[in-house]
């Protein structure tokens, strides 16, 4: 594990492997850098795969607010990818590190080349905007014994039916986390696109963004999905899958990644 000074902030990141291109995979909520073990794995042999913990998450930087914290890892990891990898990359985000992504679109992050959604929400209407603070203050209505109890069980139901060793994968390190703050993140939402409108996030050229969702996550009702927004994105949907299917489904997942990737490195042999 290393560590970027982002400021007076610390961002714990790992980095392995080498390629003229990089990968930086970003974890969801809850979740750490741990949770990309098979993405690292198996694209360290090609490229240079970046996997940091988000602020507030595994050893990174605590006690932020909760509403600047997507804009705020925004920064940090344009700052990192910037000054430290300073290499052509490709971001992959999960879940709640959609908004993060979006972010760094807005902030025109140097090197940037193209963004992968990974079953994460477009909080760009209010119905979504609705359900995210409701279900987070119901959470957080709840004394602190109660809310982890719950707080698992939800985590559960997002991996469904899974091998034993990939759900305690995911499990392991939202077991640790402090599940009030996480829940704030999550009810400061609305806050959040006050201040950063997701809709005013810019496009990018086709072939430039890559969806995947599953049906029994956001590919299940796509008023939610990022393909509001990018309308003309590459679009993968996972069939009889649930939240985490790039680790239950991982094989398959880094297939469909490694065809989109492949494109760019087209791109470059072609130059």
């Amino acid at each position: 594990m290393a560590v970027h000074q982002f400021g007076n902030l610390q961002l714990s990141y790992d980095m392995a492997g080498e390629g003229d291109l990089a990968i930086l995979f970003v974890h969801g909520l809850g979740g750490s850098r741990n949770q990309w073990k098979y993405q690292q794995e198996h694209f360290s042999s090609s490229y240079l795969v970046v996997t940091p913990d988000l602020f507030e998450h595994g050893e990174s930087q605590k006690g932020l607010e909760p509403a600047s914290l997507p804009r705020l890892n925004a920064e940090a990891l344009n700052d990192l990818m910037r000054k430290v990898v300073r290499k052509r990359y490709i971001a992959i985000g999960h879940s709640l590190a959609g908004l993060t992504l979006g972010e760094m679109l807005r902030l025109e992050a140097e090197n940037l080349l193209g963004v992968v959604f990974v079953d994460c929400a477009f909080q760009g209407t209010e119905e979504v905007l609705a359900a995210r603070e409701t279900f987070a203050r119901s959470m957080l209505s709840l004394a602190d014994e109660p809310l982890k109890d719950e707080a698992v069980k939800w985590y559960r139901d997002l991996i469904g039916p899974a091998d034993e060793t990939l759900r305690e994968m995911v499990l392991a390190e939202f077991r640790q986390g402090n599940h009030r703050r996480l829940f704030e993140v999550v009810a400061s939402c609305r806050e959040f696109n006050r201040r950063y409108p997701p809709t005013q996030i810019p496009l990018l050229p086709q072939g430039r963004v890559l969806i995947m969702e599953a049906d029994g996550g956001v590919g299940g009702d796509f008023q939610r999905s990022w393909v509001n927004h990018f309308k003309e994105a590459e679009y993968y949907l996972f069939e009889d899958a649930r939240h985490f299917f790039f680790v239950t489904e991982y094989q398959k997942f880094n297939k469909i990644l490694k065809d989109f990737l492949s494109r760019f490195q087209l791109q470059d042999a072609k130059k």
